[in-house]
């Protein structure tokens, strides 16, 4: 602040503020022998030896600085305010990071005071490292599998949410997990189409295959932690073996989309006869019905638990009830609205497609009384006729479920509908059709036009699997089944079963 002065001729100037006189600081020596964690914590060190008071108090390790290592040391060698960028590391700390200006300061772990109770250490069994392999496979299963495992939220939400926090107190139950996500990632090939092309001819076979091994070792090591979890099954698995179940289908149905998998004419499990089978084709798979229907019988015996649990979505289906057969007369009339050309052709042509297989059940029959037939076959018509009256309670859901889509003020889209296909539960039908029917499609000897039939039934079946275009590891992989079926039909060489299969090869075909 200036002061003014007075001038003789009036005018008022400013003169300088007198010398402003400094107070004389108390001169101290600052020293620079504190303990390390002092140091760190930026609190003065009272210097006791061997552990000073500070450390003692709070339980920490005390450790102190060479007493010749600070001698002579310039007072600011590092920039201030970075005390971690302090020359005093603590001892071990070898690993330095250089910042762009220049500047150096250590790296270490954080310290914790876990006192000294002697508990064991927990071991690590992963050696130290991380599998990015399997944690890859679990990434890829959170973000993309898990939400194209269903059309509907309530199970989309189980299968994104639940199913990883099983998956981290199961280790069975993460071997499946990952192995399924595994067959997503090679289903989707190098440019992620899914295309028939890339199906049947995979392009970097020996790639693929050596991604395919690590994706069998995962399903493998799953299965025998599930098969040991089943000898002791309780309340308290339940859940976990139900839903690891359905892992284990979902991995047969996947694996159906990969004709390379297990296709070796030598296998036993699939044995061809090239006099019968033309283009020396292989006999489609059906090892999975067996699967699925095993998975039913577990959640079969844990009913009640599932329902009552937080998986009860993966087991409710509000439009599998049986209010189509109030309609039935109506349904057989009703000439479905363009939903999707697949849906469409399906709902349209089943009709005619039963009737003409129970005319040749029927003919079969008319055989049989010329020619008797021996047990066996008979029971395998038999067997047919129900497996012909699961696919027709099947379409009448669908027809039911597209009938409703009708109403003005619920405009639908392709999968709208379907997730209202997936809420009838025809999915269900391998639970439905009997054993010997399965059986029928598992006769290695004598194969012939009855047998046929079974397999030409299957087709009209998978066609129920086939039209869920939305859900990845059905559709496509069913279609690629059913023109299987039609080459292995074809090289049987009857006229009936030929014509039969024309019909399921328009809808997969979209002809």
């Amino acid at each position: 602040m200036l002061r003014h002065s007075s001038r003789t001729d009036g005018i008022s100037v400013p003169s300088p503020n007198p010398p402003v006189r400094l107070k004389n600081r108390i001169s101290h020596t600052k020293s620079r022998n504190g303990c390390y964690m002092c140091k760190r914590r930026r609190v003065k060190c009272d210097e006791g030896r061997p552990i000073c008071g500070a450390c003692e108090v709070r339980g920490s390790q005390c450790t102190f600085p060479d007493p010749g290592s600070t001698k002579n040391r310039p007072r600011h060698s590092t920039p201030r305010g970075n005390p971690e960028s302090s020359q005093d590391s603590i001892p071990g700390q070898h690993e330095h990071a250089t910042l762009r200006s220049g500047h150096e300061f250590a790296i270490s772990p954080l310290s914790f005071n876990l006192g000294r109770s002697g508990a064991p250490a927990y071991e690590d069994q992963s050696g130290g490292h991380l599998n990015m392999h399997d944690l890859n496979l679990l990434q890829h299963f959170i973000l993309n599998t898990s939400k194209k495992m269903s059309l509907t939220p309530g199970r989309t939400l189980v299968w994104t949410s639940i199913f990883p926090d099983i998956a981290g107190k199961n280790e069975f139950f993460m071997h499946l997990l990952l192995a399924l996500a595994g067959l997503d990632i090679l289903s989707e090939g190098p440019g992620g189409s899914r295309n028939q092309q890339s199906l049947s001819e995979p392009p970097s076979r020996d790639l693929e295959l050596a991604k395919l091994r690590l994706v069998i070792e995962h399903h493998q090591l799953g299965l025998q932690g599930f098969q040991e979890e089943l000898c002791s099954t309780n309340e308290s698995n339940a859940e976990a073996l139900m839903t690891g179940s359905m892992l284990i289908v979902a991995f047969a149905f996947a694996s159906l989309r990969f004709g390379y998998m297990g296709s070796s004419q030598s296998s036993p499990s699939n044995p061809y006869n090239d006099a019968e089978v033309t283009m020396g084709a292989q006999r489609p798979h059906t090892h999975w019905l067996r699967l699925v229907r095993g998975a039913g019988l577990i959640t079969q015996k844990h009913w009640m638990a599932v329902k009552m649990g937080r998986c009860r979505a993966l087991v409710q289906y509000p439009n599998s009830n049986d209010d189509w057969k109030l309609c039935r007369s109506e349904l057989n009339e009703f000439v479905p609205i363009s939903l999707g050309s697949k849906i469409s052709k399906f709902a349209s042509g089943a009709g005619t497609a039963i009737s003409d297989l129970r005319n040749l059940l029927h003919s079969l029959e008319v055989i049989a009384e010329q020619s008797p037939l021996s047990p066996e076959q008979s029971n395998i018509i038999k067997e047919q006729y129900h497996a012909l009256t699961v696919f027709e309670e099947m379409h009448m859901r669908v027809l039911y479920v597209i009938r409703l889509q009708r109403i003005p003020s619920r405009p639908s889209s392709n999968l709208d509908v379907q997730a209202e296909i997936e809420e009838a539960a025809v999915t269900s039908w391998p639970h439905l059709v009997s054993q010997g029917f399965i059986s029928s499609l598992e006769t290695h000897d004598d194969f012939g036009v009855t047998e046929g039939v079974s397999f030409t039934i299957l087709a009209h079946l998978y066609l129920v699997l086939a039209i869920l275009e939305g859900t990845w590891y059905l559709g496509a992989t069913f279609d690629r089944e059913i023109g299987k079926i039609n080459t292995f039909i074809s090289g049987l060489k009857d006229a009936r079963l030929v014509k039969l299969m024309e019909w399921p090869m328009s809808v997969i075909e979209n002809l």
